[in-house]
């Protein structure tokens, strides 16, 4: 029988950090794209985390709060309250480089505030409900072919979420993990006409590590999948390509073009799968550096 030895090595976070090193690399830790975020721990009667993220470009300008914390000091329940303010200049086209006509363009200001309950009920299963409150128009909109009235709604609007992931198999002398994962989300906008919509998505991945130590080499796919159904905002369609906020992400793919979001435009549809073979070419304390295939 082989003796297996594991090494738990934790620190609690101290208001912004141990040290002001620390606090320094963790707040910054997004300058190279233009992004600070700000997190501090504070002890009352349980322990709340309050994090910020502050972005600003030209074109992109964003900034977040939320505070989070265990529901009634049990960590098997976890609340959190989130603020979010975007203002956004979109140019839709087909794609993020190369002869590609403009679709469509606008400047995008929404405002949304909402709250989260989450539950880990085992070691494999976690799931999450919550409800968001949000507030949209649009500026300086050129409609083109793309931007067509139906995507066009602005105005208050209100969505509850919800949300499940289940470890489905785990093979830990192979390393080997299979997880799958559902999300639901349905909202109303007050617009004129006022419309409902829902959304549903699901993905299933799967990693494996094909050395017995480390994690030198690294195998994952993924295949996820969705769709919508009503009238839903512009904002709230499927956006595809690298873009730091969005889930679908492809490499090779960029999901802007001259710093503007919508390069390739928005879709009700989302099928999407992703095999990705990384390999690590440079580890240090304080930064990795990793190569892949996809």
């Amino acid at each position: 029988m082989e003796n297996s030895t594991l090494a738990l090595i934790a620190q609690e976070q101290r208001r912004l950090g141990a040290n002001t090193w620390q606090a320094l690399l963790s707040t910054f830790r997004g300058v190279f794209y233009e992004t600070v975020y700000p997190s501090i721990s504070i002890f009352m009667e349980q322990r709340s985390t309050l994090r910020r993220c502050c972005a600003g470009t030209l074109e992109k300008r964003r900034a977040t709060a939320a505070v989070s914390g265990p529901l009634r000091g049990n960590p098997k329940h976890r609340y959190s309250f989130n603020v979010d303010l975007r203002n956004e200049n979109w140019n839709i086209r087909d794609s993020f480089q190369g002869a590609s006509p403009l679709l469509g363009a606008l400047n995008l200001r929404r405002e949304s505030a909402g709250a989260e309950l989450t539950s880990f009920t085992s070691g494999k299963w976690i799931w999450s409900t919550g409800i968001e409150l949000s507030h949209r128009d649009y500026r300086n909109v050129f409609a083109g072919t793309a931007l067509t009235p139906d995507v066009l709604l602005q105005g208050f609007q209100l969505k509850a979420l919800a949300h499940t992931r289940y470890e489905l198999w785990r093979v830990p002398e192979r390393r080997f993990n299979t997880i799958a994962a559902g999300s639901t989300q349905v909202g109303r906008i007050w617009a004129e006409p006022s419309a409902a919509f829902g959304k549903l998505q699901g993905f299933m991945a799967a990693r494996w590590y094909p050395r017995a130590e480390g994690e030198d080499y690294e195998i994952s796919e993924r295949i996820s999948g969705g769709g919508i159904a009503g009238d839903v905002p512009f904002d709230e369609l499927y956006m595809l390509g690298l873009e730091r906020d969005n889930d679908l992400l492809l490499r090779a793919h960029i999901g802007t073009r001259d710093g503007r979001k919508g390069a390739p435009p928005g879709s009700t549809l989302r099928p999407v799968q992703r095999g990705d073979q990384q390999k690590s070419v440079q580890q240090r304390i304080v930064f990795s550096a990793a190569g892949a295939v996809s």
